[in-house]
């Protein structure tokens, strides 16, 4: 976990390891990351490499595993739960590097609203929707590197249901503002709340590109932050939310720590956490919550 140590590694791979093949030879390297700066994530996106994860557990809710043969489902949540620890776990099964000994979610109290029955809507609006529905959507606009997430959520009196999500990888922002329009058509969502942070979208608002009524920006800041999680957080521990059974947003949202800091990792930037928390937002500050 130290940088100095990993960016000497990372160096001395560069310049001395990739240039013993001979042309037309091969490398494999296989290990364990530990850190979002370590050479795993350096040689992702380079294209003479063929890139590739493989975690132990594949499906937390339906007990999918990689390679039951060797270890089944009851085996690694063994490993887990009583030998090396949820962190080391993390880190050593499921190929996510761990810098914080506590994410914001444990796996245990998350998984209590992911409903493995809960199928992605595909029917319009218009087919179910009556004025007793909200639909409420949520963006977290990933930098560069990062994927952008949306979640768009059926609200019923105090509960949401998960409609819908998408990580929206490598798209441009004018891809991403058409793709939303046409799920606010089609979910006819009643507000959509978008990190403007860095104020990405201001152009196409200046445009008239996105909606002022539909398309609500939201500025992170530190208090913002925490009383968006804390929100979360309660309509988790009160059991007020249904999430879909999808991994890699399962995993994005274990990434966040309780610093509200993301573990950055090839399923993103804790992507998930903050578009599940911008779906959520209420404009009025919470009253503190304990879970």
């Amino acid at each position: 976990m130290n940088l100095t140590i990993i960016e000497k590694i990372n160096r001395t791979f560069m310049e001395q390891v990739m240039s013993l093949p001979k042309e037309g030879g091969e490398i494999h390297l296989v290990g364990t990351a530990q850190h979002q700066e370590d050479l795993f994530f350096q040689l992702k996106n380079q294209k003479s490499w063929d890139w590739a994860e493989y975690k132990a557990i594949v499906n937390e809710a339906e007990k999918k595993v990689l390679w039951k043969e060797l270890l089944d489902y009851d085996r690694l949540c063994m490993i887990r739960d009583e030998e090396i620890g949820e962190r080391a776990f993390r880190k050593e099964y499921m190929c996510s590097p761990v810098w914080s000994e506590l994410a914001y979610f444990q796996r245990t109290e998350l998984m209590e609203v992911v409903n493995i029955d809960l199928k992605e809507c595909k029917e319009p609006a218009r087919q179910w929707k009556d004025n007793r529905i909200t639909v409420v959507a949520g963006l977290d606009i990933g930098k560069k590197v990062h994927p952008s997430h949306l979640v768009i959520f059926k609200k019923y009196g105090d509960k949401y249901t998960m409609l819908f999500e998408i990580f929206m990888e490598h798209w441009d922002y004018s891809k991403q503002v058409d793709y939303c329009n046409a799920l606010i058509k089609f979910f006819e969502i009643d507000l959509l709340y978008y990190d403007d942070t860095r104020a990405e979208l201001e152009g196409f608002r200046e445009r008239g590109l996105i909606h002022p009524a539909i398309w609500k920006p939201v500025v992170f800041n530190g208090k913002r932050k925490f009383d968006m999680a804390s929100n979360f957080s309660r309509l988790v521990n009160n059991n007020k939310i249904e999430l879909l059974n999808r991994q890699r947003m399962i995993d994005s949202i274990l990434s966040v720590t309780n610093e509200l800091e993301a573990i950055e990792s090839a399923t993103g930037h804790g992507d998930a956490f903050w578009s599940i928390s911008l779906a959520l937002y209420k404009e009025n500050s919470y009253r503190p919550h304990i879970a």
